[in-house]
């Protein structure tokens, strides 16, 4: 279709195909089941990031879970989003859990699939439920 928009540079960068995105029939349930919690420093922003996760059936929580309770879930269930600033925020989950950074949202909804170390900065090393 000649009226499809495409940028061939961000595709290869993301290693995504826009037009195959577009159609994907689950692109509004990428997130179910999902929760995030969102640092306050997170750029493009907390609002535009909470609508990108809320449009692909994500719930973005107020208040961040305690370390527990985020060790307890099930993988991949439970994200934490964040960015170098606001580490101190995080700190309890950094080694443990799952903190990446406001790209991994971008970088799934684009693929279309959850991928957790497709993003070039992931903050997190493996152990514990929510490692792998």
């Amino acid at each position: 279709n000649s009226y499809i928009y495409s940028n061939p540079e961000l595709e290869q960068k993301y290693n995504f195909k826009l037009s195959q995105t577009l159609t994907m029939p689950h692109r509004r349930t990428l997130f179910k089941n999902k929760k995030f919690f969102l640092t306050p420093g997170v750029v493009p922003g907390r609002p535009a990031l909470k609508q990108m996760i809320e449009y692909a059936g994500g719930i973005v929580e107020r208040q961040r879970r305690s370390y527990r309770f985020i060790q307890e879930q099930e993988p991949l269930s439970y994200f934490i989003i964040t960015v170098e600033k606001d580490h101190h925020l995080v700190a309890d989950c950094l080694r443990n859990v799952g903190v990446y950074p406001p790209e991994f949202i971008m970088t799934c909804l684009v693929r279309q699939s959850i991928e957790p170390e497709a993003t070039t900065m992931v903050f997190r090393k493996s152990g514990g439920k929510q490692g792998r």
